[in-house]
């Protein structure tokens, strides 16, 4: 009788070779249907200055200077990192400056809980969408 190691190194390598098998798939199916020349034309389409523009905003956004470490992030260290101000006013200039100064954990936080609710429960995607 097999082991759980064996029975779960034989299962992982089967799920890799037909997650393998589905993205050959895929990508059979994306050059027969002409994909690469679509997306040549749209690109071809798309005028200089458009693209220059684009890829400096890309480069200004997702700078990874703008990574805040994690003890920044999570306010490991400080006296009061959750504090809430109790004046409306100083409430909305902090949630602001968070905002502008975390922007990019921010994002990340979102991708990392959107790939897990895709691994744990696809279906709950799907849900939101309808």
């Amino acid at each position: 009788m097999a082991s759980n190691n064996e029975l779960s190194q034989g299962g992982s390598a089967g799920t890799m070779m037909m997650l393998s098998g589905v993205v050959g798939s895929v990508k059979d199916k994306w050059n027969a249907s002409g994909g690469n020349e679509a997306v040549a034309k749209v690109s071809d389409a798309i005028p200089q200055q458009t693209k220059d523009y684009l890829s400096e905003a890309k480069k200004k956004l997702f700078n990874p200077a703008h990574i805040r470490n994690p003890k920044v992030y999570f306010g490991i260290g400080e006296e009061k990192p959750y504090f809430i101000e109790s004046n409306i006013p100083l409430l909305l200039s902090r949630v602001q400056h968070n905002l502008a100064f975390f922007y990019l954990n921010y994002a990340i936080q979102t991708a990392i809980l959107f790939v897990l609710t895709l691994l744990i429960s696809p279906g709950a995607i799907i849900g939101m969408g309808l």
